[in-house]
Formats: C-alpha cells, structure tokens, sequence
C-alpha cells in the first residue's frame, strides 16, 4: 500500500556518502522524514525517499555535513512529464495501433491461381464488380455469392474457390477440358530445334531433307501442297545436343531461421515522420526483412496522406559446412543435370552424355567445382505450321 502512495507521489532514490550518513539519517527521523529501503554500498548508504521530502532535505545534508547523488526515480509523476514532452510520439503510438488494426482488417493482395485458357482479367473484372479490391473491408465480401457469380458468367470454369488468409485473398479456379478441335489447314512440318537428321517417314506431302543433313530452327523439313484440302504429315527424327552448367563452391552456406523476429518502422503524417524502432538497436546479425508499406484509405482521397511502413525482421543463422572436392562435384553435377532434363522432352531417346570438369582438384583457385555437361537425344523435331 506504501509503495502504491510513493508510486503516486513520486519517489527518490538517493546515495548518501561522506563522513556520517546514519547522522543524516538521524535527523531524517527526529524531523519526520521517512527513508526506506535503506541499504550498505560501499563507503555509503542508499535509500529510497518520497518526491515531496526530497526537496525538504537541504538543511539536514548541510547539517550531517553528507553528500547526496541522484541515482534513479520513479513513479506518477515523472510519468507524466515525460508524456507532456513526448506528446506527438504518444499520439503517434495510438495512430500507429489503430493503422496496424486497419490494415488487418482489409484486402490488400489479390492473388488468382489455376488459370490456363481464361484470362486473368475476366475473372479481376468480375471480382471488382463484386467489391474484391485493394483497400476492401474483409467483412464486406461475400465470398459464396462471388464464386456464384464466376461460374455464370464463365461457362468455362468448371469450379472456384475464394478464400482468405490474412490481408491477402485467393481465388483458386479450375478450367473445364474443352474439345480440340483438329485444324485443317493447310501446312507445313518444320524444325522445332537445331538438329542432324536420321530417320524420315513422309505420311502426306514432300520431304525437302535427307537423312544426315543438319537443319537449323524454323526450317522447311516436309512441305505441303498447299491445297485447301492438303496437309504435310510426317515424322522427322534427329539428334539434338543440349548443355547445362552448374558449379558449386567448397564451402556451403546454409541459413536456418530462428524464429524471432524483430518488428521496427515509421508512420507519416502529413510531412511528419515518426520512427518506431524500439529494437533498433537491437537488430539480430544477421536476419532477413520483409517491409510493409501501406497508404491507410481512411485519407486516401484527402490531400492529408498517412501512411505506414512496417518492418519486420526475421532472425537467421548461417552455418558453414566445408565441402571435399568430391561432395561439390556430385552436387554441381546433379544441379547441372536437373537443369538440362528440363529442356529434353519426355519421349525423347537419351544416346549419350558427357561430364566435363572445367576447373579440376590440382587448379582449384577460386575454391568453386564447375561442371558442364552434354547430352545427345534421339527425338521427334517436326512440329506443323499453316501455310500462310
């Protein structure tokens, strides 16, 4: 209860030190000066005293002959003075708390996924005129009547789902199989990619290639009649080369997050900027930062901007692991391996391969392995294209 009232009224703490402290204490007594928390340091004493006494103490220090050192303070009010100086930074921290419950509380990314055929406009145009917006109230959306909505007025779609996750709203679509429909045209069968020529079967029009003969990209390999009715038919096999490189250093940096993380920014108003970076100081050595900058739409129309700026940074530790000339060389070579498969087609005919180490053990400078590789494919390099 004590403590409450000196919490109230303000309280001191002293370090009383010289020839006689406990006279000072003495006197504090006999003139009804309550001290409390009184404790030994050194050559001295401490003590706690109420804000109001403190400035009653003059005479009684100059009497015990003692010096006196502020140490530290607290209580209502010094509380309160320190708000009357940091007023704009109070007003500031309530904007900064009611700017951060506004933009959770509304819509700030739109993300559409599963397209194929339809284009994304048609369903945004379609989402706006149903109030799904940058800047919309959560709770103003209707997410079964938009998913409704969607399936009417695209025949295409064959299902939707709308949903929300945080600030951000998804809309997941999925496309109806439609028929194809073969095209008659007249046309020509061409080259896909650079190529040597080994096997030639003509179904319908004429082969301008033999087999041995090396065709670049985009060249005429079976022409058709060009009759309304004729269309260049065939299957033109070559070998194609494709190569890949990769490298990979000695030593590995792995990063692992922690978890923690650290929250820092900046609220604008006007051309006022208020920092709040209670953690500045504090930062982790090493961490990555995503920043959140949001104009609130409360004054998005008004020539008295605010806007926010949230900063938050994610704590990680990295780990070095030092690889042997062997382990970086398997996994440059797996790298550079997944990234040629890439660019061969799934029915292609894999003839050989070739590893070759551009930087070996002996010449090892830069502590990197380098690989290149090339692979020789058997494949199907025709594809049609109309007759103009």
């Amino acid at each position: 209860m004590a403590f409450n009232i000196n919490f109230l009224k303000g309280a001191v703490k002293i370090y009383l030190y010289g020839e006689m402290p406990e006279r000072f204490i003495n006197l504090c007594i006999v003139e009804k000066i309550n001290l409390w928390g009184i404790e030994k340091e050194g050559e001295g004493l401490i003590a706690w005293i109420s804000l109001q006494d403190f400035f009653k103490i003059r005479t009684l220090v100059r009497k015990s002959q003692v010096k006196v050192k502020v140490i530290s303070f607290l209580g209502l009010p010094f509380f309160t003075k320190r708000i009357k100086k940091r007023k704009m930074l109070l007003i500031g921290g309530v904007l900064f708390i009611l700017a951060i419950y506004i933009l959770s509380s509304h819509i700030w990314f739109i993300n559409i996924i599963g397209l194929k055929a339809i284009q994304e406009e048609q369903i945004k145009r379609i989402a706006l005129e149903n109030g799904i917006k940058i800047g919309a109230k959560q709770d103003e959306i209707n997410i079964e009547a938009i998913e409704k909505d969607i399936m009417l007025k695209i025949p295409e779609v064959s299902w939707v789902s709308i949903s929300l996750e945080g600030t951000k709203i998804i809309i997941e679509v999925v496309e109806k199989t439609m028929p194809v429909q073969e095209d008659k045209s007249p046309a020509n069968i061409v080259a896909q990619k650079d190529a040597v020529i080994d096997e030639i079967i003509v179904l319908a029009g004429e082969p301008v290639i033999r087999k041995g003969d090396t065709v670049k990209r985009g060249d005429t390999l079976i022409i058709g009649t060009g009759a309304e009715e004729s269309r260049a038919k065939g299957i033109v096999r070559g070998k194609v080369w494709y190569e890949s490189y990769a490298e990979s250093n000695l030593v590995k940096i792995d990063y692992e997050f922690t978890g923690n993380k650290r929250i820092t920014g900046f609220l604008k108003i006007g051309d006022t900027k208020l920092d709040f970076n209670p953690f500045a100081d504090r930062i982790f050595p090493e961490y990555d930062t995503k920043v959140i900058s949001k104009a609130l739409p409360l004054w998005r129309n008004s020539d008295f901007n605010v806007e926010i700026t949230i900063n938050v940074h994610y704590e990680k530790l990295s780990n070095k692991t030092f690889l042997g000339f062997e382990e970086a060389y398997n996994e440059a070579k797996t790298e550079a391996l997944q990234t040629v498969q890439d660019f061969i087609p799934e029915n292609a005919q894999i003839l050989s391969n070739e590893i070759e180490v551009l930087q070996d053990k002996e010449n090892e400078i830069s502590n990197v392995v380098r690989i290149r590789i090339s692979v020789e494919t058997m494949e199907d390099i025709g594809e049609k294209v109309n007759i103009n």
